[in-house]
């Protein structure tokens, strides 16, 4: 996390400074021939993927760090398998995440070098196979050998982390360049995108469980607990395989509406994204019995 501290605000710059001249140029404060490099649509969708990808790495940081720092908690050991394992598996995830961004660049076929396409590929399976690999082995370790205490707070973390991994196989194939022609228009690009956004939601979801009590003196009904990471988890894994089979019949993600009969693949994905949300609304629900049960008891302490 210390590194990305660092580095977004570093990788944010370029995105900044072309905005602040596609600003300008709105205004008619300055001509579009004057800086004609920084309002090219090509080096604006550079500047795009260069800070938009990293920070959904940085979302995966900070995942992976709940997950190092929470997950043992419900072990009998508490700690975790490898602590080395962990921060080498970072520092590769964040040094190889970087470069990875180009693999969205694909579509310039004829004005994409060879060799950034090369950097681009590898260090995006890098981030696969070297760091989730590696974070997978060592929870999937610490909870073999140590355990686990059933609570919708690691549920949800490992909830999470299983649709990240799930969903990085969907993005090995959209950083090989054959299938990235083929797919990254479609909704198959999107099934990846908005997986990673559900994993992250499921993991800090699972924080919020945790450190709910410490912070209100209260507990939540555990219970509801369940029915909230189990709905959540098979609604979500639902929508990602239900986009992923709408892209590979070629929906676009950038056109609508949709050819005649195209529209019959939106209803499993309403009828999912309903049952996700009602899964929100019990942990809503939740939370709001916790602080009325609260207000009307205010010197009853956590269970």
């Amino acid at each position: 996390m210390a590194i990305y501290a660092l580095v977004m605000p570093i990788l944010g710059l370029p995105v900044f400074l072309f905005a602040i001249v596609v600003f300008l140029v709105a205004l008619d404060l300055i001509s579009p021939e004057t800086i004609p490099l920084a309002t090219s649509p090509r080096s604006f969708s550079v500047a795009f993927w260069l800070f938009a990808h990293n920070l959904m790495e940085a979302m995966g940081i900070m995942t992976l760090g709940a997950l190092y720092a929470l997950v043992p908690r419900y072990t009998r050991s508490g700690k975790l398998y490898s602590p080395r394992l962990a921060a080498v598996a970072m520092v590769r995830y964040t040094m190889a995440a970087i470069p990875a961004f180009g693999h969205h660049l694909y579509t310039w076929v004829t004005n994409s070098p060879q060799v950034f396409q090369n950097v681009s590929r590898s260090t995006s399976w890098a981030t696969g196979f070297i760091a989730a690999s590696s974070t997978g082995f060592d929870v999937g370790l610490t909870v073999w050998r140590h355990g686990l205490r059933i609570h919708p707070a690691p549920l949800l973390m490992l909830e999470g982390f299983l649709l990240y991994l799930i969903d990085g196989f969907v993005a090995l194939e959209l950083s090989t360049p054959a299938w990235n022609l083929r797919l990254h228009g479609t909704l198959y690009a999107t099934a990846h995108t908005m997986t990673i956004l559900t994993a992250v939601l499921l993991v800090f979801l699972g924080v919020m469980y945790h450190y709910y009590p410490a912070l209100r003196d209260r507990q939540l009904d555990i219970r509801m607990g369940f029915w909230h990471s189990g709905l959540s988890f098979l609604a979500a894994l639902a929508m990602f395989f239900s986009l992923l089979i709408a892209g590979v019949a070629g929906l676009p993600r950038r056109a609508y509406p949709w050819l005649p009969g195209e529209g019959t693949y939106a209803v499993p994905l309403l009828l999912f994204g309903l049952i996700f949300a009602l899964a929100q609304f019990v942990f809503l629900w939740n939370l709001l019995r916790s602080e009325r049960a609260a207000a009307w008891a205010p010197g009853l302490a956590a269970d």
